[in-house]
């Protein structure tokens, strides 16, 4: 599902997209435009998923406002953060935005990583 204009020889799908270390990818491929919900297959999932929750048509008031403390790398131009932290969609914002990407070798993003309110953290502790 990855998109193929996203690699090179240096940037590879599987380097790119592998994510054991963080949800999002090996943050040194993700520049400008090239992001890793668009090129690791992301955006695919969750337009299926879109496609398959009510609509949301109804939403009134001022549009959403992204938490400063958002993961940019989450999101993608179909799929951006105001629209995926929105929690007037659902308690977890958007749900079309978290597809199970186990299936694809993926870790699934949530909205807790993504939206800012889960610190990412690591197995080794540093003494300080």
């Amino acid at each position: 599902m990855a998109e193929p204009g996203c690699f090179d020889q240096e940037f590879t799908c599987e380097r790119c997209c592998d994510t054991r270390a963080i949800p999002i990818g090996e943050l040194s491929c993700w520049m400008g435009d090239i992001r890793f919900a668009t090129c690791c297959g992301l955006t695919k999932l969750r337009f299926q998923a879109a496609a398959m929750l009510p609509a949301m048509d109804h939403l009134a008031g001022p549009p959403a406002t992204c938490p400063p403390n958002a993961q940019a790398h989450c999101f993608d131009p179909y799929f951006p953060c105001e629209r995926c932290c929105d929690t007037r969609r659902g308690a977890q914002g958007d749900l079309a935005c978290w597809p199970d990407t186990a299936p694809m070798g993926l870790r699934t993003l949530s909205y807790n990583f993504c939206c800012g309110l889960m610190p990412f953290a690591s197995n080794e502790r540093i003494a300080w």
